[in-house]
């Protein structure tokens, strides 16, 4: 779908599972998704089940996160914005 609005000009840039480090180089997170709608940057990541290692990424978010990370959850047939953690919603 991403890529579809990538081709369509929606999206401008799309970079798969850009790495991260939250905080210190331990704390490595690799989102689904980066991109830039708008002259805007987004990190995205779909979930299926949320992990106590997650949970900790969240936190870790809130304090060093560079840009919003929108959470996409499955519900029935559909993806669906769960949240968004930091910057500007």
């Amino acid at each position: 779908m991403l890529w579809d609005r990538l081709r369509a000009g929606t999206i401008q840039v799309l970079i798969e599972q850009p790495t991260l480090w939250l905080g210190v180089p331990e704390n490595v997170y690799r989102p689904d998704f980066f991109v830039m709608v708008n002259g805007q940057g987004q990190f995205i990541d779909v979930k299926g089940v949320e992990t106590q290692a997650f949970r900790k990424v969240k936190k870790l978010w809130a304090s060093y996160g560079q840009c919003p990370l929108h959470i996409i959850k499955r519900k029935g047939s559909k993806f669906v914005l769960d949240g968004v953690i930091g910057g500007a919603a």
